[in-house]
């Protein structure tokens, strides 16, 4: 019982929180929680429990069925008061269950007492960004840009350099995704702030900074601000052949959306040589062709026959 309930509860996570696909996502977390109630013979089954409520609740909201979720909810809450989590838990599932709560029309005093009762301010600010990434899961983007800006307060405060950094990266990424708040160029130069805050702290080729800087590129390439993507990825291409080598996956990504760039902006005699490098590289770190390599070849045919293209890929 207990595998199949876990088969269940990944089904609905999938489809809620992956796919969107809300009316599967109830069914397969309805299963999981009548799976789950029949096994309660843990503290995981427990907990089990208390994420298959939640799902069900959050499928039922984003469905419209208000009162329904606010069932769901409470029943989750129920189980958060089985576990003694109310009182002054952190936990990350608890968060979830309180916002959907709120979400539904009724609030509990947790999310309060447990901020006032963050040790520190770097718990207070994960715990912020805990708050958001439920707020954001319910598309409730006023909250998600509140509880992120609420997080990077405390980390200005803070001589942590890398929470600094940390909360700078989590506030540009929420501004980036909130459209139709006007944020995006406050989203930007979070971003680029928080590569200052790591590149100082750590150093230009840490996992983080390098990563920070793909965050960047892939925001400005979205925004369709190309020189601007251009300038970063020249100079990140230096770092990531240091940090990760001229034969790797990360190199040859690189090298993709170097291409793609410059074949979005019509240069595509700088966009050949990139697209060919990308697949000389994979051809030796890939032990099978993917579908993008597949796409790329044909976008380098298309290109060697001098015919108008645009990548044939995804970028991300």
């Amino acid at each position: 019982s207990s595998g199949i309930n876990a088969e269940y509860g990944l089904l609905g996570e999938a489809y809620v929180v992956k796919k969107g696909y809300h009316k599967q996502g109830e069914h397969h977390s309805g299963e999981a929680v009548l799976h789950a109630e029949n096994v309660l013979t843990s503290e995981t089954q427990l907990r089990v429990l208390t994420a298959s409520y939640y799902l069900l609740g959050y499928s039922r909201l984003k469905l419209g069925k208000r009162m329904d979720a606010m069932e769901a909810a409470s029943a989750a809450r129920n189980c958060l008061q089985e576990l003694a989590f109310l009182s002054s838990s952190t936990d990350e599932l608890s968060i979830r269950v309180h916002v959907l709560s709120a979400a539904c029309g009724t609030p509990h005093p947790f999310l309060s007492t447990a901020l006032d009762l963050a040790a520190g301010q770097e718990a207070a600010v994960y715990l912020h960004h805990m708050l958001a990434n439920a707020y954001r899961e319910i598309s409730d983007t006023t909250a998600t840009l509140k509880a992120a800006r609420a997080a990077q307060l405390l980390a200005e405060q803070s001589s942590d350099v890398p929470l600094q950094a940390d909360a700078a990266r989590f506030l540009g990424q929420v501004c980036l995704e909130s459209t139709g708040h006007g944020c995006v160029e406050e989203g930007l130069g979070l971003l680029r702030e928080a590569i200052a805050l790591y590149t100082t702290h750590f150093t230009g080729l840490h996992p983080i900074t390098i990563d920070t800087y793909d965050l960047l590129i892939h925001a400005l390439i979205r925004q369709e601000q190309y020189t601007e993507a251009l300038e970063e990825l020249r100079g990140t291409k230096e770092a990531k052949t240091l940090k990760y080598g001229e034969w790797s996956k990360q190199l040859a990504t690189h090298h993709k959306i170097l291409g793609s760039v410059y074949l979005l902006t019509d240069r595509t005699k700088e966009a050949l040589p990139e697209f060919r490098r990308c697949l000389k590289i994979l051809g030796v770190v890939q032990s099978v062709p993917t579908e993008t390599t597949l796409a790329i070849k044909k976008t380098v045919q298309s290109l060697e026959a001098n015919k108008e293209t645009r990548p044939m890929f995804k970028l991300y």
